[in-house]
């Protein structure tokens, strides 16, 4: 009797704490990885993003959300001081076909929520 308790009681245990295994995680951006050559930036964050998400794909634009992240090899950078190093990347043709872009748009309003450039190793 105290056997069939116990092993009630482990079962019980065993379903509540697989209960939170089958929860949904929502996914709130789409990120695309891009060279430096497939992404056009706007002089400043009210302009819109050109994306080529594909060498075959149409070509999309995307405004920025308020508050959107600039990153360059990890470091958070402001709009200005970003757009002034993809530049100076731009100019190095070598660096324009091998620097990664991750653009990551918020799935709910389609805006873009950061830029991140990944600067090849040498």
């Amino acid at each position: 009797m105290m056997t069939i308790r116990i092993l009630a009681i482990l079962a019980l245990l065993g379903f509540m704490g697989s209960a939170n295994a089958f929860r949904v995680i929502g996914q709130p951006e789409r990120p695309f990885e891009l060279t430096l050559s497939q992404l056009t930036l706007p002089k400043d964050t009210g302009g819109s993003v050109t994306v080529r998400e594909c060498d075959t794909c149409r070509i999309s634009t995307r405004r920025f959300v308020d508050g959107a992240k600039f990153v360059i090899d990890g470091r958070e950078l402001r709009y200005a001081d970003f757009l002034q190093a993809v530049n100076d990347l731009r100019g190095n043709s070598k660096a324009n076909d091998t620097t990664v872009a991750n653009v990551y748009i918020d799935i709910a309003t389609e805006r873009v929520t950061r830029v991140a450039i990944h600067r090849p190793r040498h």
